[in-house]
């Protein structure tokens, strides 16, 4: 049968049995909708490191402030207007490092699969 987007998403929410292409579609945009919110939380990021820092001699946690050398590593502060779509773009990549994310205390990050 030849069904559409919105009749699958319908059998979903009815928990009734979908056909593998359409398992294929909603796989497809649960990946595509993790990628945007790592871009979300990059933004997010970039923003918090920027108040704390406009907060200074004020000084936040530890943890909070290995995380915030992390994102300076990648993103200097912002004195000047400029784009912010590289900035974006590594703050989003340290998001899916492990590796990276793993030096902080506490921290256990969420392995995402972009091979698709």
């Amino acid at each position: 049968k030849n069904r559409n987007r919105f009749d699958c998403l319908l059998q979903l929410t009815n928990r009734f049995p979908m056909c593998a292409r359409c398992i294929v579609l909603l796989r497809s945009t649960c990946v595509q909708c993790n990628r945007n919110c790592a871009g979300i939380v990059a933004i997010e990021a970039i923003a918090a490191a920027q108040g704390i820092e406009c907060r200074a001699p004020l000084l936040t946690s530890p943890r909070l402030q290995q995380v915030l050398s992390l994102i300076r590593k990648r993103c200097p502060a912002l004195e000047d207007d400029r784009i912010l779509s590289g900035d974006i773009a590594a703050v989003t990549a340290l998001i899916h490092d492990s590796d990276q994310l793993s030096i902080v205390d506490g921290v256990d990050p969420v392995q995402m699969d972009s091979s698709r």
